[in-house]
């Protein structure tokens, strides 16, 4: 039989051997949840990163006039100007080349399809794709365009004071002039902005209107449809906004269309007639404004904070603003990336992400014309004087 002391020690050892085994067990539970914390502490200080710079992965060459300018074209490049316009991937390699003389070239695309106006002039240049054009000949002056993914264009033609709306087919030889609308002057006013739906049977026209000195502005909204078939003019729907003049209209996918004021927003769903959706008045003037088939961005005037310039906000499309932050950013261009803003000038560069954080905040080492987001990328396009660069961000942000 054990000693006193013996059983004393034996219940130590007991006792010890409980602990460590306890130890052990905290310890190999715990290992994993740090690991956890490490790793997500990581991904949340990456997704909440300011970088202060970036890198040039790769670059090319340009190769062009003073008057040339670029705009987004899927995942590529649309170079346009007086004499042609070509598609360009982000390495600079040229995917396709068409030629023009316009004096006033303006593009607009969706989808492949490429439509270059002659604004003033009565051309229009429509590319597939490749560098097989169509030429659309127009009655009159061509003041505005708008394109479909098929290739259908809608312009807004003037002539002594007297405007039209025109639908094109470049690719029906025999008929290429779909519909044309004559408007009126006394009843909806003069249009001063169109859009064109992807699908090519809808379309929406601002109108202004004067009377008695007073400036009204409303919305046209026409089906070429069976829906509009029986309409007068196709029109099935129409929106007066007393004094608010819509600037702009776009169509931000198949049957969402939104229309921007210079104190906010309206969108509209039309997928045979229009269907309000929402109405965002803002109380100050706005700067700038861009869209995606999701959200809706805007830049205003900040009235109570004179060390932020400008607040920026961004919606969905059904009104739900799911950012709002007070910036002072020095800027002449706006656009919006992967739920992120893009503010640059021609020596420097800032990035807000839609969570509210500031992704990039940066001096430019070039002067800058261009900066775009690669949409299947997390790189970005930058064009300056003398290349056409892919970057990456870099660099981390000293706290002040």
């Amino acid at each position: 039989m054990p000693s006193l002391s013996e059983r004393s020690e034996q219940k130590r050892y007991l006792k010890m051997k409980k602990r460590k085994k306890i130890i052990r067990m905290t310890v190999l539970i715990s290992a994993p949840i740090v690991v956890i914390l490490m790793i997500a502490f990581y991904f949340l200080f990456q997704a909440n990163r300011t970088y202060s710079g970036y890198e040039v992965v790769s670059k090319a060459e340009k190769i062009e006039g003073n008057d040339a300018k670029y705009i987004a074209y899927g995942d590529d490049l649309l170079k346009y100007s007086k004499d042609g316009a070509c598609a360009m991937n982000m390495d600079g390699e040229i995917l396709w080349n068409g030629s023009y003389d316009y004096e006033k070239p303006f593009a607009v695309t969706c989808g492949k399809y490429v439509a270059v106006a002659d604004i003033g002039a009565k051309q229009i240049s429509v590319f597939d794709g490749t560098e097989k054009v169509k030429v659309i000949q127009t009655e009159a002056a061509i003041e505005q365009i708008s394109i479909a993914k098929q290739g259908v264009v809608a312009a807004i033609l003037e002539e002594n004071d007297k405007a039209k709306i025109c639908i094109y087919n470049p690719y029906d030889a025999k008929d290429m002039l779909k519909v044309c609308i004559a408007t009126s002057t006394d009843s909806d006013g003069y249009p001063v902005s169109i859009a064109l739906s992807k699908d090519g049977q809808k379309l929406v026209t601002s109108y202004i209107n004067i009377s008695n000195g007073v400036i009204s502005s409303s919305l046209n909204f026409y089906n070429f449809d069976n829906v509009g078939k029986n309409r007068v003019d196709r029109i099935v729907g129409s929106r007066p906004l007393g004094t608010e003049i819509v600037a702009d209209i776009q169509f931000l996918n198949d049957s969402e269309v939104v229309a921007f004021t210079k104190n906010g927003f309206y969108v509209y769903k039309m997928k045979e007639t229009p269907v309000d959706v929402a109405k965002i008045k803002e109380k100050s003037n706005i700067k700038s404004v861009s869209y995606n088939d999701e959200y809706i961005a805007l830049v205003t005037e900040n009235d109570k904070n004179p060390t932020s310039s400008y607040i920026a906000k961004a919606y969905t499309t059904s009104g739900k603003k799911v950012l709002e932050k007070e910036i002072g950013y020095s800027y002449n261009q706006f656009l919006m990336g992967n739920k992120e803003l893009i503010f640059y000038s021609s020596t420097e560069g800032h990035i807000l992400r839609f969570r509210g954080s500031e992704k990039l905040d940066c001096e430019f080492d070039s002067v800058v014309s261009y900066l775009f987001p690669i949409q299947s990328s997390s790189k970005y396009c930058m064009i300056d004087g003398d290349y056409i660069k892919q970057i990456s961000l870099t660099g981390r942000k000293k706290e002040k």
